[in-house]
Parts: C-alpha cells; sequence; structure tokens
C-alpha cells in the first residue's frame, strides 16, 4: 500500500470513529444513559434548577456537587430519574427509568423494575420518549445536541387525549362527509362528479383536523399538565372540529345536487323528462335552493 493509499486509508477510519463517537449514545455500567455537558461555571446549576422547576421535577437527594431529580411520566406509575454531578467543570447528566409495582402489574409485568432511557422499544414507549424529551430540553439548555433518534415523530409522542381527538376528527369527517352524499346519486357516469365533490371538504376538514390536533399538542399538552387546561383545550378542538365539519355540510350536499342536476339535464339522452324527474326528486328545501342558486347565475350573466 502505497503513501497516498495509506493516508486515504486513515482518513476514511478516522471518519468512521468520528461518526460512530458523535451519534452513538453513552451508558454506564449501570445501564444508566449519561451525557457530559459543559458546566458554564457556577451558573450550571441555575440552569438545572430552572429545568427541574419548569418540568416540575421533585429534588430527591443532594449532596455538594451532586443532585437527584425524580418526575412521573408515561401513562403514571413509572418514574423518571435524573442524578446530575459537576466534575471537572463539566455536568454529568445520568438518567434512567423505574416502575413500581402497579404499573408493572397492570402491563402484565412486560415491564422490567428498571428501564433504559431510549426513544426505541415497545413496553414503556410512552415513558422513554417523554423522558427523552425532558433531557433534551435540558441539553439544549446547555447547548448540546438531542438524543440520537428522540427527535423523529413517533405516535407514542402524542398524548391519549390526542389520539381521542384524532378519532373524533375521523368519525366527524366521516359523518360529514357521508350525510352530504345523501343528496348524491351513485352512478357510474357520476362517480368523476362524485369524488371531485367530494375532494374540497375532505382536503378542508383533513387541514383543520392536522392543525387543531397539532395546536392541541404542541401549545396545550407540551405546557399545561393539569386537568382544567386540557379540558378548555380539548372542548376549544372539539368545537372547532365539528363546526368545521357540519359547516361543510350544505355546500357539498349542493355541489352534489348540482352534479346530479346537470348529468340529467345536460347528458341525458331524454333531458326534459330526466331534468324534470331529477328535479322534482329533491326535497322541497333543497329545490329552493336551487332555484335561489340558478337565478342568482342567471342575474350575473345578463
Amino acid at each position: 500500500m502505497g503513501p497516498a493509499c495509506a493516508h486515504d486509508f486513515m482518513q476514511d477510519q478516522d471518519k468512521k470513529r468520528t461518526k460512530v463517537v458523535e451519534y452513538s449514545e453513552a451508558y454506564d455500567k449501570n445501564g444508566h444513559w449519561f451525557r457530559l455537558v459543559p458546566a458554564r461555571g457556577q451558573t450550571g446549576w441555575l440552569y438545572v434548577e430552572k429545568w427541574a422547576n419548569d418540568h416540575r421535577y421533585r429534588l430527591v437527594a443532594a449532596k455538594a456537587n451532586m443532585r437527584v431529580y425524580r418526575k412521573e411520566v408515561g401513562l403514571g406509575g413509572i418514574w423518571h430519574y435524573t442524578e446530575i454531578r459537576l466534575r471537572e467543570g463539566r455536568l454529568r447528566v445520568a438518567s434512567w427509568l423505574e416502575a413500581d409495582t402497579l404499573a408493572r402489574v397492570l402491563r402484565l409485568y412486560r415491564l422490567p423494575p428498571a428501564m433504559v432511557v431510549e426513544p426505541f422499544g415497545f413496553w414503556g414507549i410512552r415513558a422513554k420518549r417523554s423522558a427523552c424529551r425532558l433531557l433534551n430540553d435540558l441539553l439544549a439548555r446547555f447547548g448540546d445536541d438531542p438524543i440520537e433518534g428522540s427527535s423523529k415523530f413517533h405516535p407514542a409522542d402524542w398524548d391519549p387525549t390526542t389520539w381521542l381527538l384524532a378519532g373524533f376528527a375521523a368519525l366527524a369527517s366521516a359523518f360529514s362527509l357521508s350525510l352530504s352524499a345523501t343528496t348524491s346519486e351513485f352512478r357510474f357516469a357520476l362517480i368523476d362528479d362524485i369524488l371531485l365533490v367530494l375532494l374540497k371538504p375532505a382536503a378542508i376538514l383533513a387541514i383543520v383536523s392536522w392543525v387543531s390536533l397539532i395546536l392541541y399538542e404542541k401549545v396545550v399538552v407540551r405546557r399545561w399538565e393539569t386537568v382544567f387546561p386540557r379540558l378548555v383545550g380539548m372542548t376549544v378542538t372539539l368545537f372547532a372540529l365539528g363546526l368545521t365539519s357540519w359547516q361543510t355540510i350544505p355546500d357539498t350536499r349542493m355541489d352534489f345536487v348540482h352534479s346530479r342536476v346537470r348529468y340529467h339535464c345536460v347528458e341525458s339522452k331524454n333531458p326534459t323528462d330526466a331534468c324534470k324527474q331529477a328535479v322534482e326528486a329533491l326535497p322541497e328545501n333543497l329545490r329552493l335552493r336551487l332555484v335561489h342558486h340558478l337565478q342568482q347565475k342567471t342575474s350575473k350573466l345578463h
């Protein structure tokens, strides 16, 4: 191997080693996740205390250069411990999870008494992801990178109430579209028109639902842990979803009526009789709305 090849080979090896160090998380002999971060002098403890107060951690042990905080995470019964030590101008942040007996019984003993803080897995994943988010906030205050793999979206990141709202949004949208489609006429020739008519309200409902869920999760769930603010947030979100679903019904119903009448009055082989029968088959309120709409169209043409 020549000098140039040897130099390239050593550069490749250095890159591989750098990548491993940069993207791998460290665990101590007890299986606890840990990270060394700059202490920022004596003000480092101020950042730690502010972080603990913001997230309602409880101080359970303290010495001259060591503190241990605890907080309940997940669906209950799982405790997140964070141990912080000041060493040689750096803070050593260590963290782990512990499940109490009730939490393990409710999960059929699938949870071990102690768990590793990591953004992966199945059992206890909500608690693990929550612990990662809390630690990421602490690391960000010291200008450090988040835990590997914890920044990507995971279904366990959403609160159970958010998923309940998502289910309501899906049901409300399905109900709204189904009720609107009652004025349609299901014929093979009308399939394209039916899909086009449904596309607009479906897009509106999808956008409003997604924005409402994101706002509820990011603004309400992440900022308030008490019951009352979440009830208020759920009520406002449900009202917005329900109102949007209800508001789309009249216009969508009329769009279906227009599609149906246009087919019988323009594209039918016997347009006169087919058009008359199609209009007479409409409920009276829809006939009146159709006539009013056609009069408006006619007045605009003149």
